[in-house]
């Protein structure tokens, strides 16, 4: 995986296709034997299998501003719609999943279990996060 990083079933995340930029998707499945995610292509609402290795955490990468052709690709004004589609619907995706994260006992970002000794804590609404969770990553607890 890009970021050495287990991914969970609706995690909002970058997934590399094919002559595509890094694309916006979400995850619904994981196959062990293949190593591979089964992704939804946001702004496409596409099912794909990608390998484990092409899957990054969605504030690991920021968007681009709009696709950009080369001799070999080609993008049109629609598959830049798309795109612009694609990384608002994340976006919308990430802000419900930091409402809901009001309630979770845990890191808000990886969805896991919060050491306390690794934890920062948002003073304005209480959210817990990893130091190398938080965006960007900090080396240790300020």
């Amino acid at each position: 995986m890009g970021d050495n990083q287990a991914f969970e079933i609706a995690d909002v995340v970058w997934v590399k296709v094919p002559r595509w930029p890094l694309w916006p998707a979400e995850i619904q499945e994981f196959h062990a034997a293949s190593t591979e995610y089964t992704v939804v292509l946001l702004g496409w609402d596409e099912e794909s299998r990608v390998k484990q290795k092409h899957v990054f955490p969605w504030n690991s990468r920021k968007p681009c501003k709009c696709l950009k052709s080369s001799k070999n690709v080609i993008y049109s004004a629609k598959d830049n719609e798309n795109y612009r589609t694609a990384v608002s619907e994340a976006e919308r995706l990430r802000d419900e999943d930091d409402q809901e994260c009001d309630t979770f006992d845990g890191c808000c970002e990886c969805r896991n279990e919060v050491a306390d000794d690794m934890t920062l804590v948002c003073d304005g609404c209480s959210m817990g996060f990893h130091f190398w969770c938080a965006d960007p990553p900090l080396a240790s607890v300020p």
